[in-house]
């Protein structure tokens, strides 16, 4: 940091301090990407029972260490001298330190001092180049003895050297190129040589910088940093004494060079070990056996071979990790080709940085993210990198409206059982850098991104960069806008969604998905031709993937199915407990509350379960959506019990990992209601669900608590058959819309209870009831029965689909369950699953082997 900053070497106090504050706030891969100051704070919050959620730090205060900040004078601050317009209002310094997330402390050279203060403003392009022109106009006003002054500050002391150190230093021999930490080459350092003379005659006209400490062996450095000296007070700024810690630390954190390793002679151990000295990631020479070296991985690029998910290394996290990645040159040529892309596009205008500053624009930080592009057989394709804006940063203001519709899921199943039903070809189409092609609404400004900056100069979108807020909406009032000119209509229901005669077009983001009837072919490649001229377009093949489902296809028989069983692969390892096997996913046992507080990384590990059930559960897995919806309800506080449970739901999933969701195959809508009466004992509400059938495919559903307390299993049936009649109308609109013809234009809903089916029925019927809301929607049914618009039909229990979103079945009812929600085993992806996944590792063998 001090290097980097050019900051001289007195000011290691304020390093150090600000070394340590900056730490506290970095997330770390050991403690699952939390940080520090997270896990000391939310822990201390939680055992003082103060909340429940997690204490992240705040970051948005951090600033380039050691950049130019100007901070605002005593006179200007408590608003003297104000007739003496021309002096200056504010004192030139440079970031050294962090008093809070507001007050900053701020080095100032002229003063020879450091100041906390919070009225300051800051250029992070400008960091202190070690001359005395800087100063230049505050010495031209300066008495003779001020200037002397001035001059006597900047004689700063040539760093001692510690003597439990010396004989270290000494030594610059290195007995072999393969030797252990504390035989590392070291820079000789005369240990001879004395201080600079305090009453030096000539003027320095620059800070010196000291060389570079070399790094100590491990156990002396231990043995520093816990002995008796490193309790020292603070050291003030003019002080030349260097106490032991303080060289430790500044050596642990300096770039070393690990010595010069050359072929297959580092084994891991012993990279682990360079690695862990603290010394900078240096060239430690090749590890053995390991695809992750980057001459290895050069070679098994040139070479052709396929590379599995498997053998490639983590995608570096920042761009200053590139240089000793693997994969590092092919990240770069992926930034290089991402950035001409951008040139293309005129996304942005370089604009100077000081008139923006001065009008107090807000400019963003912009960051880079890296990711590997795999086929459907996990293998590798290339290397991709993304320019983002901290969108995070913004300022937020309560009249922009950022909101941008996704299609829904529920949408999403209507349309493929649709597709199903009348054959209709599916082809898929991907945007490249789709936001890119919507234009700015407002002005923002963003730094250059790192390797590729200019001095004094920012940029000005054009163009709706990934990362902002508003980028999302902006990108689908322009795909729309596009649709519209040419002919298409947006389906009110549905905003992702447009149709144009017998052609559907709908979207996510920059997925694009493109159906219609082999008649109308001619209609859509025009359509898709139009958009291919205004936007770069990638795909036309057949919809095969979609958000992470595979859909697979079977025309003779006017099927079609959903899986998701490449992500339930992903997830399954989140799961403790391996060796548990069930058929059914749930326990017949109520799960309930704890009174004993749960640490946060047990809390974060519980919600990163249920988080990931709960897409499983809303999108191809209806199976599991009872079993999810209760164990959501402990995400603030989870027990070993409620681990337990939730393991076992992942492992169930993994174990059934090739049911797929069945769409297609009927010709009707069918609709079901069920209500399970006071079941959950710590409230006594009931719990309720749905279950809606377009042409004998499941495509929508729910599993869920109810919000009030019912007094009789009528009125709990009541509240589920109004809820689902809602749902059912919702559909019939949106099939209207899509130009969708039912049999009939009556809404039939299945009920197993016929109490509940007479009081909506029959005419003398009548609801004994002091809810008020159990009464209304009472009288709603009713009032829709008998328009015609709803018909309540009555099923036995064993019949009634919606029965495994309100209780857990027994094994022996689970299978005829998965029938009836249409849940089909793909035998045939399973083979070839199971043979794919034996060639992968035979060939990892052979890798390991070479």
């Amino acid at each position: 940091m001090r290097i980097g900053a050019h900051l001289p070497e007195k000011l290691w106090p304020e390093i150090t301090r600000a070394a340590v504050y900056l730490h506290n706030r970095t997330p770390n891969y050991a403690n699952g990407w939390s940080t520090p100051y997270e896990i000391f704070f939310t822990y201390s919050a939680f055992r003082s029972g103060i909340v429940k959620t997690l204490r992240k730090p705040d970051l948005t205060h951090l600033k380039a260490y050691g950049c130019k900040a100007f901070a605002m004078t005593s006179d200007a601050h408590r608003g003297r001298k104000r007739l003496q317009r021309l002096d200056p209002r504010a004192w030139i310094g440079y970031l050294v330190g962090y008093s809070s997330s507001n007050i900053y402390r701020i080095w100032i050279p002229s003063l020879a001092k450091v100041i906390s203060t919070r009225d300051v403003v800051f250029d992070e392009q400008t960091i202190f180049d070690g001359k005395i022109e800087d100063m230049t106009e505050d010495l031209m006003h300066a008495t003779p003895e001020e200037i002397a002054m001035q001059i006597r500050i900047m004689e700063i002391p040539q760093p001692t050297i510690h003597p439990e150190l010396q004989s270290f230093f000494e030594d610059d021999e290195v007995e072999d190129s393969t030797s252990q930490l504390d035989d590392l080459p070291v820079r000789q350092i005369d240990p001879d040589q004395k201080q600079h003379d305090e009453q030096a005659k000539e003027v320095m006209t620059s800070y010196p910088t000291p060389p570079p400490t070399p790094p100590p062996p491990v156990a002396l450095l231990a043995q520093l940093m816990s002995g008796g000296n490193g309790t020292q007070s603070v050291t003030p700024l003019g002080s030349s004494k260097t106490v032991p810690w303080a060289a430790a630390f500044m050596a642990g954190i300096q770039a070393g060079n690990v010595g010069n390793f050359e072929g297959d002679v580092v084994d891991k151990a012993k990279a682990k070990r360079l690695l862990a000295s603290g010394t900078q990631a240096a060239n430690v020479g090749k590890f053995k056996g390991d695809a992750t070296d980057k001459e290895k991985m050069k070679k098994l690029l040139a070479s052709g071979e396929k590379i599995h998910r498997s053998q490639l290394p983590p995608p570096p996290t920042q761009s200053t990790k590139l240089e000793h990645h693997s994969m590092g040159d092919s990240f770069k040529e992926a930034e290089r080709d991402h950035l001409a892309s951008h040139h293309q596009m005129k996304s942005w205008v370089e604009v100077p940085h000081s008139p923006i500053k001065r009008m107090g624009s807000q400019i963003l930080e912009c960051m880079w993210v890296y990711t590997y592009k795999f086929d459907k057989h996990n293998n590798y394709v290339k290397c991709k990198a993304r320019l983002v804006v901290r969108g995070d940063q913004q300022r937020h203001i309560s009249s922009q409206d950022t909101y941008a519709a996704t299609l829904a899921n529920r949408s999403f199943r209507m349309l493929m059982a649709i597709a199903a039903k009348y054959n209709l070809e599916l082809k898929q189409f991907d945007v490249t850098n789709a936001f890119v092609h919507a234009s700015m609404d407002r002005d923002v400004y963003m730094r250059m991104p790192k390797g590729y900056q200019k001095r004094g100069t920012i940029l000005k979108l054009q163009k709706a960069l990934y990362g902002l807020r508003i980028s999302p909406l902006l990108w689908q009032k322009e795909f729309t806008t596009t649709l519209k000119a040419i002919g298409f209509q947006v389906v009110p229901h549905e905003p992702c969604c447009l149709i144009k005669g017998g052609i559907i077009i709908f979207f996510y983001v920059d997925d694009i998905i493109v159906a219609y009837r082999r008649g109308n072919a001619n209609e859509a490649n025009q359509a898709i031709q139009l958009l291919k001229d205004k936007y770069t377009m990638t795909g036309g093949d057949d919809l095969q993937w979609f958000l992470g489902m595979e859909v697979i296809r079977d025309r003779q028989q006017g099927l079609l199915r959903l899986s998701q069983a490449a992500y339930v692969d992903k997830i399954h390892h989140l799961a403790d407990k391996t060796n548990l096997r069930h058929d059914t996913p749930m326990a017949a046992i109520e799960l309930k509350p704890s009174t004993i507080l749960s640490t946060p990384s047990q809390i974060n590990k519980y919600q990163r379960k249920i988080g990931s059930l709960l897409f499983a559960a809303v999108t191809t897995r209806p199976d599991i959506a009872f079993a999810t919806s209760r164990l959501a309800r402990f995400l603030t506080n989870p027990t070993q019990e409620h681990h337990d449970a939730a393991d076992r739901v992942l492992l169930y999933l993994y174990d059934t990992r090739w049911l797929a969701l069945q769409l297609g195959g009927g010709t009707r809508l069918q609709i079901a209601s069920d209500a399970s009466f006071a079941d959950n004992t710590i409230d006594r509400k009931s719990s309720q669900g749905y279950a809606i059938k377009l042409f004998n495919g499941l495509i929508a559903w729910r599993a869920s608590k109810q919000d009030t307390v019912t007094t009789s299993t009528t009125e709990a049936e009541l509240l589920a058959l109004s809820q689902v009649a809602k749902e059912a109308m919702f559909t019939v609109r949106l099939l209207g819309e899509l130009k969708i013809r039912l049999p009939t234009n009556t809404i039939i809903i299945d009920c197993d209870n016929t109490q509940t089916i007479g009081l909506v029925t029959k005419e003398i019927a009548k609801l004994q009831t002091k809810l008020r809301h159990v009464d209304i929607h009472n009288h709603w049914l009713r009032q829709e029965v008998s328009s015609g618009k709803i018909s309540v039909k009555y099923v036995e229990s064993a019949e009634m689909i919606a029965d495994g979103f309100t209780k857990v079945l027994p094994a022996n009812r689970w299978s005829g369950f998965l029938q009836q929600v249409g849940l089909v085993e793909i035998s045939e992806h399973k083979v070839e699953h199971d043979a794919r996944l034996e060639e992968i590792q035979d060939h990892l063998e052979d890798i390991t082997l070479q």
